[in-house]
């Protein structure tokens, strides 16, 4: 807000650009300073920080007719990719993005186990997502996040529990 607030003073006159950009300035070293004093306070302690790194996905899953199975196998093969790439720079989690692929009901289970499997051999912490397709019509899934811990097995599962309005996801009561 006091950005925005601040344009819209140097844009009315009410503060010259001079003094404006003076205090954005000054505003953007503060943060800095408090920012790197906290690293520094919380290193300081002794506690050891990890890399955490989020996967983005090409899916465009975003309703009917569904991705070929060969466009989403190429989709699913650029996410395990990528997430090898993030354990190679020293990741310990990565993270994938809502809705990362989707897969059908009966394909499931083998995506889970390629899924632990990618984590074990990579020594990190995946938390996965994708969409389980139940029907095309009409369109129905769920929206599905899997916490896969470093020796590949399931931490946690959440199906999605509050879909948007109109989204054809199913609710979930995991």
């Amino acid at each position: 807000y006091l950005s925005n607030a601040l344009i819209v003073s140097i844009l009315k006159g009410v503060i010259n650009k001079k003094h404006g950009l003076g205090f954005a300035l000054s505003a953007l070293v503060v943060l800095i300073l408090f920012g790197s004093l906290r690293i520094s306070a919380y290193n300081a302690k002794g506690r050891d920080s990890i890399m955490v790194a989020a996967v983005g996905t090409d899916s465009e899953i975003g309703g009917l007719p569904l991705p070929s199975k060969e466009s989403n196998q190429d989709v699913i093969d650029k996410i395990f990719e990528r997430t090898i790439d993030a354990a190679d720079i020293g990741s310990e989690i990565v993270v994938w993005t809502e809705a990362a692929f989707f897969l059908e009901p009966e394909n499931e289970d083998i995506w889970i186990d390629s899924i632990s499997g990618l984590a074990s051999e990579n020594e990190i912490i995946i938390v996965a997502s994708y969409i389980n397709v139940i029907s095309e019509s009409p369109l129905r899934y769920e929206n599905k996040y899997l916490m896969v811990n470093r020796d590949g097995k399931i931490d946690f599962s959440y199906f999605k529990h509050q879909p948007v309005p109109g989204e054809p996801a199913v609710k979930g009561i995991e």
